[in-house]
C-alpha cells in the first residue's frame, strides 16, 4: 500500500479486528511492526423488556391517546459501554411486529438519537396522539452510530402492544346487560351480553388471552334484559340466570363443562323481568335468585335453589325494576334492594328468610348496585339515576352524584384503593371516589353511544380494571381498556383460624359459622376488601397462581371468578358474633336445610379468598384441616340450678372428644362468665361454677369433635341460680303493735331485687296450719323489710324468712326470733261499788265489730284507800 493510502476490509458482525503496520523499502527491507490496534464490530445488545409503561387518553370525548414505551438501555458493544447511537422504533396498527420482516415493513418509524446512556438505565419515549380505536404494535432496534442508518444494529427487540381503548366485540347491537365471568375456568375473564333482540339472543364472548375475544350466539329465544353469573348447581362452573322481558318464562343457562343448556324456570311466565341477581339468601350453601318484575305489581321473583333447580318463592308486592342482594345491616343474611318505575325504592330486610319492607324514596328506575364506597363497614347502594344511598349504620342518606346513568358498576378504576362508580350513559362517566367524595370523569370515545349497562373486569390480566359496555342501536359491545402504571397489587390472603369455626343448634336445626379477621391490601382501607368462601367435601387443589380452585368439581358452597360481585361475596357480614367480643367477618350456613347443600355428619374443607376494590383476588387461603361436623346431644339436656353453680345433664354422643358448658350473662352468648368441661366420655353431666347468687345465666352446651365445637342450647336456654338464706338484721322487729309488726332482715349476699316470703307463725317450729299465722311477699321489687297486719293481740309470733330467686324457686328458710303483740286498751270503764274508802273499777273490752258489745270481766279491779 502506498504511503498515505489505506486498506478496506469487509468483516462479519460480532467480531473484533486487530491490526499492525510495518514499512518496507524498495529493496524489501521491513521495519518493526507498529503497536497493535483494534476495532470492535460488536452490536448493541437487543432490548428484551420493551413494554407499554402508560396509556392515557388525551381528550374527554376525543379519540386520541398517548402511549409511553419503556425499556432498559443496552451497551454500545453488547452490554458494555455507553451507547452513543440511535434507537430505531417501528410501529403499526395493522400487523403485530413479531418478525424481522414485519418490523422492516412496519407502517411508521422514528429514530431517537442518544448520547452516553449507561447500560441498564430505563429509557422512555411517548407517542402523544395515537388513535384509541386502533391497537398499536411496537418493536425497536439500536444502532451504535448517531449517523442513521450507519453503525452496527442490534437484533429486534421483543414486540409489545398498546391495545385499543375501544375494542368492538360482536354482540348484535341490542345488548341490555353485561357481566364478566371465567365460564371456561381458564383463568381469564369472559363476558356475556343479554340481548333484548331475540336474534342473536345472548352472546358469549370468550377471552382468547390478553383481552382478545371471540363471540358466539347462544339461543334462548328470549328478550333478555338482565343476567347474573353463579354456580347454581355447585358443579364447579358458572351458570347464568336470565331475566326475560318478553312475557315468556325466566331461564337459566346451565353450564355443563363449557356447553350451555337452556332451562326454563317453572311458574315465571307472563311478566317482564328486568335486573337479575344471585345470592344465598337462606344461608343453606347454594345460590338463590331474584328478578325484578319490570313494573307489574306483585311479581318480583324470589327463586329458591333446591338441589340446583330454581323454584319460585314469595316477596312483598311491588312494581320493581332493579333487584340486588346485599347484607345492609350486617346481621349475616342477605337483604334485598329494589328500584321501581312507579314508586319508591324498597328495602326488603331479611330476618331468617322472611322479609319486611321499608320504603326509601324515589331516585331512579335503573339497575342497582351495592358497595361500601365510604369504607365505613356497611353497604351503600347505587339506587339508579344519579343517586347513591349512603348507609350510616342502617340509616340511608341520598348523595347526589352530578351525573346519571341507567345502570352502574363499582370498582377501583384509578388504583387509589377506593371504589369508583361507572355509569351507563352517553358518554360513559366514571365518578371518581376520593375518600367518599365524587368527581366526574368522561371516558373518551363513548359519546353518541346508547349504553344500557356496564361492568368492570380485568380483561387483559394486567392488574387494572377494564370496562365492558352493553350497547344498543347498531353498535356491538365495547371493551374499554385501562392501563394503570403501576398495576393494582393483589391483597393478601385471609387466614382461617380453627377456633373461629362454631356449629350451633337451635329449634330450626344447625348453623355453621365461619369467622375471620379482616385481610390486608397494603395502604388501601381493609374495609373495601370483600371475601368469598368455598367449601367442599374433599381436599381442594389450587392453580399455580393460587387464585383458582382446580379440583374438585363439586362444592358444598361454590366459588366464582367474575364481576359484578354480589350477595355474600360482595361483603360478608362484619359484626360481633355470638361467643365473641371483637367484630370479625363471617358467614353463617344452615345445615340439613331442605334443598340445601350442607348436611350433618359430613367432613368439610374450607378456604377463603380476599377481593379488593380493584377486584384483584388474593391467593386462596391455606385449607383448614378436616373436621367432622356432627350433631350435639339431641336429648336429655336439662339444667339443675344451685346457689353459685349449675349442672347440665346430657346424653353422650359417638365421635365426641369432649363436652363443656358455658354460662353467659346475655342471650347473644357474647359475655362469657364461666365455663367447665370434661373429656371423660362416660360422664353425662357438667357443672359450671363461679356464678353469682340469684342471677340469670344463658347456658349453651358444646360438644368437641376433633378441634371443632358443635353448640346447642341447654334446656331451658336460661336458668337462675338459687337465692341464699338471708341473715339477721341488727333489729328484727322494728315496730310492734296490737295487730301488726314491722320486721327486717339482712340480704345474706343475695343481689338487690331478690324476693322474700315473710311468715309470722304462732308455733315454733311451724307447720303451716296454725290459724293465726300471717305472711307477705316482697314481690315484685324485693326489699329487706315488710309490714304484716291482722295479727292477734297479746300473742307471741315467730319470724321466718324464705328467699325466692328470679325463676320463683324458694331457698332455705331463716328463723329470725320472736315477739308478741300488745294488749288492746279498754273500751269502757265502769265505777262500781263506791264507798268512803274504796272504788271498784271494771274495764270492758270489745269482742266484735259492734261498738256496743262489751265483755265485762268476772274479776273487778279494786282501788282502796281512796279518800
Amino acid at each position: 500500500i502506498g504511503a498515505g493510502n489505506g486498506l478496506k476490509l469487509v468483516l462479519n458482525k460480532e467480531t473484533t479486528a486487530f491490526w499492525a503496520v510495518t514499512t518496507e523499502d524498495l529493496i524489501g527491507a521491513r521495519s518493526a511492526e507498529s503497536a497493535e490496534q483494534s476495532t470492535g464490530l460488536v452490536a448493541p445488545r437487543a432490548v428484551t423488556d420493551l413494554r407499554v409503561a402508560a396509556q392515557v387518553s388525551t381528550g374527554l370525548a376525543a379519540s386520541t391517546m398517548s402511549v409511553t414505551l419503556a425499556w432498559t438501555a443496552p451497551g454500545a458493544d453488547g452490554t458494555n459501554g455507553a451507547l452513543n447511537g440511535v434507537y430505531d422504533i417501528r410501529w403499526s396498527s395493522k400487523t403485530p411486529l413479531t418478525s424481522t420482516s414485519a418490523y422492516v415493513a412496519a407502517q411508521y418509524s422514528v429514530q431517537i438519537v442518544t448520547s452516553g446512556v449507561t447500560p441498564g438505565t430505563s429509557v422512555y419515549y411517548t407517542f402523544p396522539d395515537l388513535d384509541t380505536a386502533a391497537t398499536w404494535y411496537f418493536a425497536l432496534s439500536a444502532l451504535d452510530s448517531q449517523t442513521y442508518p450507519q453503525g452496527v444494529r442490534s437484533g429486534m427487540s421483543n414486540p409489545t402492544t398498546a391495545y385499543s381503548y375501544l375494542e368492538a366485540v360482536l354482540t348484535g347491537g341490542q345488548s341490555a346487560d353485561v357481566a364478566w365471568a371465567d365460564y371456561d375456568n381458564d383463568g381469564d375473564l369472559d363476558f356475556m351480553a343479554a340481548n333484548s333482540n331475540p336474534s342473536p339472543n345472548e352472546v358469549l364472548a370468550t377471552n382468547q388471552g390478553g383481552g382478545s375475544f371471540v363471540s358466539a350466539a347462544l339461543a334462548s329465544g328470549d328478550v333478555s334484559t338482565g343476567l347474573a353469573w353463579g354456580d347454581l348447581d355447585n358443579d364447579g362452573d358458572l351458570d347464568v340466570l336470565l331475566a326475560n322481558a318478553s312475557g315468556a318464562s325466566q331461564r337459566v343457562l346451565r353450564n355443563d363443562g363449557g356447553t350451555f343448556v337452556s332451562v326454563t324456570i317453572a311458574n315465571t311466565n307472563g311478566f317482564h323481568g328486568r335486573q337479575a341477581d344471585l345470592g344465598d339468601y337462606d344461608n343453606d350453601g347454594d345460590l338463590d335468585g331474584v328478578i325484578g318484575n319490570g313494573g307489574t305489581p306483585g311479581d318480583d321473583w324470589l327463586l329458591i335453589n333446591n338441589g340446583g333447580v330454581l323454584s319460585t318463592g314469595s316477596l312483598p308486592t311491588g312494581t320493581d325494576v332493579g333487584a340486588v342482594w346485599g347484607d345492609y345491616d350486617n346481621d349475616g343474611d342477605l337483604d334485598l334492594f329494589l328500584t321501581s318505575f312507579t314508586g319508591p325504592e324498597r328495602l326488603l330486610v331479611n330476618t331468617g328468610g322472611s322479609f319486611s319492607v321499608t320504603a326509601l324514596g324515589e331516585h331512579g328506575t335503573s339497575h342497582a348496585a351495592w358497595a361500601d364506597y365510604d369504607a365505613d363497614g356497611d353497604l351503600d347502594v347505587f339506587a339508579g339515576g344519579g343517586v347513591v344511598l349512603r348507609n350510616d349504620g342502617g340509616t340511608f342518606t341520598a348523595v347526589i352524584l352530578g351525573a346519571s346513568g341507567t345502570a352502574g358498576a363499582w370498582g377501583d378504576f384509578d388504583g387509589d384503593g377506593d371504589l369508583d362508580l361507572a355509569l351507563a350513559a352517553s358518554p360513559v362517566v366514571v365518578m371518581l371516589n376520593n375518600a367518599g367524595t365524587f368527581s366526574k370523569r368522561i371516558l373518551p370515545g363513548t359519546s353518541g353511544m346508547t349504553v344500557n349497562s356496564v361492568a368492570w373486569g380485568d380483561a387483559d390480566g394486567d392488574g387494572d380494571l377494564d370496562l365492558v359496555l352493553a350497547t344498543s342501536g347498531s353498535l356491538d359491545a365495547r371493551v374499554l381498556r385501562n392501563d394503570l402504571d403501576p398495576a393494582n397489587p393483589a391483597p393478601s390472603a385471609p387466614t382461617p383460624i380453627l377456633g373461629n369455626l362454631a356449629l350451633e343448634f337451635d329449634q330450626q336445626g344447625a348453623t355453621l359459622t365461619v369467622r375471620w379477621d379482616p385481610g390486608s391490601d397494603g395502604a388501601a382501607d381493609t374495609d373495601t376488601i370483600g371475601y368469598q368462601l368455598v367449601m367442599a367435601t374433599s381436599p381442594m387443589t389450587v392453580s399455580g397462581d393460587g387464585r383458582r380452585i382446580t379440583a374438585p368439581n363439586a362444592f358444598a358452597v361454590p366459588w366464582a371468578y367474575g364481576t359484578p360481585f354480589s350477595g355474600s361475596y360482595l361483603r360478608p357480614a362484619f359484626r360481633t358474633w355470638p361467643g365473641t367480643l371483637v367484630p370479625q367477618h363471617g358467614r353463617q350456613l344452615r345445615l340439613a336445610k331442605t334443598g340445601g347443600t350442607l348436611v350433618n355428619g359430613a367432613t368439610y374443607y374450607i378456604r377463603l379468598q380476599a377481593v379488593d376494590a380493584g377486584l384483584a383476588r388474593s391467593a386462596w387461603s391455606v385449607e383448614l384441616s378436616t373436621f367432622v361436623f356432627a350433631s350435639v346431644p339431641a336429648g336429655g339436656r336439662s339444667v339443675s340450678a344451685h346457689l353459685s353453680s349449675m349442672t347440665v345433664t346430657y346424653s353422650t354422643m359417638s365421635s365426641a372428644t369432649a363436652y363443656f358448658v358455658e354460662a353467659f350473662s346475655d342471650s347473644g352468648y357474647a359475655a362469657l362468665v364461666s365455663s367447665a368441661g370434661t373429656s371423660d366420655l362416660t360422664r353425662t353431666s357438667v357443672t359450671v361454677a363461679g356464678l353469682a347468687l340469684n342471677t340469670t345465666y344463658y347456658l349453651r352446651m358444646g360438644t368437641l369433635y376433633s378441634q371443632t365445637t358443635a353448640y346447642a342450647s341447654a334446656v331451658p336456654t336460661a336458668a337462675v341460680t338459687l337465692a341464699t338464706r338471708p341473715a339477721a338484721a341488727a333489729q328484727a322487729f322494728l315496730d310492734v303493735g296490737i295487730s301488726s309488726m314491722v320486721v327486717a332482715w339482712a340480704s345474706g349476699g343475695n343481689p338487690a331485687g331478690t324476693r322474700y316470703n315473710v311468715l309470722l307463725s304462732t308455733a315454733n317450729p311451724f307447720f303451716g296450719t296454725e290459724p293465726d299465722n300471717k305472711s307477705v311477699s316482697t314481690a315484685p321489687s324485693g326489699g329487706l323489710s315488710a309490714v304484716l297486719t291482722g295479727l292477734k293481740e297479746n300473742t307471741s309470733y315467730y319470724l321466718y324468712i324464705t328467699p325466692v330467686n328470679h325463676a320463683g324457686v324458694s331457698g332455705q328458710d331463716f328463723a329470725s326470733g320472736s315477739s308478741s303483740t300488745f294488749l288492746a286498751a279498754p273500751q269502757a270503764v265502769q265505777f262500781d261499788d263506791v264507798s268512803t274508802t274504796s272504788i271498784r273499777v271494771v274495764a270492758a273490752r270489745k269482742v266484735d265489730d259492734d261498738p256496743e258489745a262489751k265483755s265485762w270481766p268476772d274479776t273487778p279491779a279494786w282501788f282502796t284507800g281512796v279518800m
